[in-house]
């Protein structure tokens, strides 16, 4: 059943980041916040919740605290606050009324004995009691002006103008213009004493009209705010009176399926099922004789086209238009009670499943019985096959690992892992397999063993690993993933098993294969290079000649030529230095390490030491080397021996040609893709396809005996290989060979 929304309450000191410690809100840390009066709202003073509706009804504590309970605290105080304003408007009223009544009379005295003063009788008085100040002054006035008619008399004229002033300005006054008023410009000081008594009188009654005014729009901008807050709640508010409904909002309509002008004096019990009417009827009766009732009920309700509805009932009593009515509001609560319903369909449906289940499983027991007898002899299987397997594991003669599929953590180790890492075994169990490696290693290695999929075998050739001690060793990895079912929580993980094979001794004895050819190259090459040497010797004795004869026969060795014979002396000697450099270079041991290299930087250097010889056999060399090429992942040394091999055999092949034959060699370098290429192409005797079939083979050479070993093309493929390249070789017997090499970029 889906569970209704609840909204948390929150606290308006918090949301609104107030501190006002003399808010009576916040000393009393009550959530209906609205319901108080004299709040320090945004730092300002407020009044009561029909003075503060509209902030209120947009701020969040309002919205997210106003519920049944608060909704009905909210009402009553609304409807207090209303009768509070209706009761000050009659108040206002009622004393307006008494003062235009005591005006009125008051005048009519005061006119009846002017009547009778301007008709010449001087014994005319009057009262001159009244609750009117003005009133009073006038009747006074009036007296005086009998007991002084001689004197009033010669003033007659004046005092006359003066009265009709007065009783024009009143006569305004009275017909609600009340920004009329008496000049009091007169002679008669009596005049100007009345024409500010009166003046002074239609100021009051303007500031008792205005402030009448403001207070009835101040009664009708809070029916308005309170009649927005009722008519768009989201619970349906109504009002009952004498049995029928006098107001509903837009919510109540919507529940009962009415328009609202519908509602307005339907007979309340008609929204009610016929048989919760008597239900409905008895807690109204008891709400409107002050009684106690419940203060919310569920009932049955019925909308315009009949459909029954299940709703939440609550009301109080209220004095509405002078009499007791019914405030209420009503939920829809008809999903709920369907929701319950099915709750209960399907509680009923489960305890026959059960039951039904009951009588399967006892029939299941006696099956599970024999389930459970067969289960622990495949238990004692399976425990002989694991010792077996753990004693396969624990006792193979190479390092064994399981890891963890995403992390790399070493899950398990078996004994010959210990003994080849130089670890104890807790501690290669806090490791992860990539701390056994060179950090240079890792992110290769990683690569290739994250992930794979499921039961593949995967192979890391030739990886630089570390032994506890710091010793080096080269390993190749062998892997395959799998599931571990028990992974401590008890779902199946993914796992690594990693086998490790030490290479160390075999990569040693293949670099010392690797050197001996290199230095039967060198030896093969010593004419050569004893040419190229020879080369800057001769310059130099030449110029060591020239300064001796020079000497010998006393001439003078001008400062242009002897610095032109140093300057010869010195090229030479650099060039000499350089070849004998790079052939110390060349010839030592190099470790198996890889790192970036310029492809391009090898080949020529191939050409410091055979260049010369090339160009003495009358053999072109042309290089169409690309610049700017990326790096590729090798041995420098190597690399040069590679390309040494295949120059010498180039250089080899041509010459086995006929003399007057072109010799020419060419290599060239270019990206394609993600590899870098080189191409070493000659126009030698070139070879049978058989022949190509064989020439990576250890010890095979087409060269007569003592000529070659037959060890350096193998070598150079092998070299290759380990620098994750290929090599390819395609040749045309008497038209020539070229080898295609490709190297993967970094």
């Amino acid at each position: 059943m889906k569970k209704e929304k609840t909204t948390k309450k929150i606290k308006c000191w918090e949301v609104l980041k107030c501190n006002e410690s003399e808010c009576p809100v916040y000393q009393s840390k009550e959530l209906k916040c609205w319901l108080v009066s004299g709040t320090h709202c945004r730092k300002e003073i407020q009044g009561k919740f029909l003075e503060k509706v509209e902030m209120c009804l947009s701020c969040e504590p309002f919205k997210a605290n106003i519920d049944l309970d608060s909704m009905e605290e909210t009402l009553t105080v609304v409807n207090d606050q209303f009768d509070e304003y209706r009761k000050l408007v009659e108040q206002r009223d009622r004393e307006l009324e008494s003062t235009s009544m005591e005006l009125a009379l008051g005048l009519s005295e005061v006119f009846e004995a002017l009547k009778q003063i301007s008709s010449g009788d001087p014994e005319v008085r009057i009262s001159e009691t009244s609750e009117l100040e003005l009133i009073t002054k006038l009747k006074h006035m009036v007296n005086l002006m009998a007991e002084n008619l001689g004197e009033i008399v010669n003033l007659s004229h004046d005092f006359a103008i003066g009265l009709a002033e007065h009783f024009d300005v009143l006569h305004r006054v009275s017909k609600g213009n009340l920004t009329a008023r008496v000049s009091g410009i007169s002679e008669v000081d009596l005049l100007q004493s009345l024409a500010k008594v009166t003046n002074d009188m239609i100021e009051n009654v303007s500031i008792e009209m205005a402030e009448r005014k403001q207070a009835v729009r101040a009664l009708r901008e809070s029916e308005e705010k309170y009649s927005t807050l009722v008519e768009n709640s989201l619970i349906g508010t109504y009002t009952d009176q004498g049995g029928k409904i006098r107001f509903a909002n837009k919510r109540f309509a919507e529940i009962y399926g009415y328009s609202k002008a519908e509602l307005i004096g339907i007979e309340s019990l008609k929204l009610v099922h016929p048989k919760d009417r008597r239900l409905v009827k008895e807690i109204r009766a008891k709400r409107l004789r002050g009684k106690d009732a419940p203060s919310e009920y569920e009932s049955r309700g019925l909308r315009k086209d009949g459909k029954i509805i299940w709703v939440t009932r609550r009301n109080v009593q209220i004095n509405y238009k002078g009499e007791p009515a019914i405030l209420g509001n009503v939920v829809d609560i008809s999903a709920r009670k369907q929701a319950e319903k099915e709750l209960q369909k399907a509680r009923n449906e489960l305890e026959q499943r059960v039951k039904d289940r009951t009588i399967e499983l006892s029939v299941a027991n006696k099956k599970l019985r024999q389930e459970v007898k067969d289960r622990l002899r495949i238990e004692e299987e399976v425990k002989a096959s694991e010792e077996k397997y753990r004693l396969l594991f624990n006792n193979d003669p190479n390092p064994l690992f399981m890891i963890d599929y995403d992390s790399g953590k070493i899950l398990d180790v078996n004994y010959s892992a210990c003994q080849t890492y130089q670890y104890y075994l807790k501690e290669l169990l806090q490791m992860s397999f990539l701390d056994l490696l060179d950090v240079e290693e890792r992110e290769r290695v990683w690569q290739e063993l994250a992930h794979p999929p499921e039961d593949v075998y995967v192979f890391v050739p030739k990886a630089w690993a570390r032994k506890k001690n710091g010793d080096h060793l080269v390993i190749n990895l062998h892997a395959r993933s799998g599931k571990l079912k028990d992974t401590g929580n008890g779902s199946a993980g993914g796992a690594l098993i990693v086998r490790t094979v030490d290479i160390t001794r075999r990569l040693e004895q293949a670099a010392k294969l690797t050197q001996a050819s290199k230095l039967a190259t060198l030896g093969e090459m010593a004419t050569g290079i004893a040419h190229e040497i020879n080369q800057p010797l001769n310059a130099i004795q030449v110029g060591a000649d020239f300064l001796a004869k020079m000497i010998k026969r006393g001439k003078e060795i001008t400062e242009e030529q002897l610095l032109k014979v140093s300057r010869n002396i010195s090229e030479q000697v650099n060039r000499s230095s350089n070849i004998i450099n790079h052939l110390r270079e060349f010839g030592r041991k190099s470790d198996f390490h890889v790192y970036p290299v310029d492809i391009n930087q090898p080949i020529q250097d191939v050409f410091t030491m055979l260049g010369q010889q090339l160009n003495l056999r009358n053999i072109e060399v042309r290089l169409d080397l690309d610049e700017g090429l990326p790096e590729i992942r090798a041995d420098k040394n190597r690399l040069e021996q590679i390309f040494l091999n295949l120059v010498t055999n180039a250089r080899d092949a041509m010459e086995a040609k006929e003399a007057g034959t072109p010799k020419r060699l060419t290599i060239s370098t270019h990206q394609e893709g993600n590899k870098i290429v080189a191409m070493v192409s000659d126009t030698g005797k070139g070879m049978s396809e058989q022949t190509q079939k064989k020439i990576f083979e250890p010890f095979f050479t087409t060269k007569e005996a003592g000529k070659g070993t037959g060890l350096g093309l193998s070598i150079s493929y092998n070299l290759v290989k380990d620098f994750s390249g290929d090599i390819e070789v395609e040749s045309t017997l008497d038209e020539g060979t070229t080898f295609r090499l490709a190297f993967p970029t970094t």
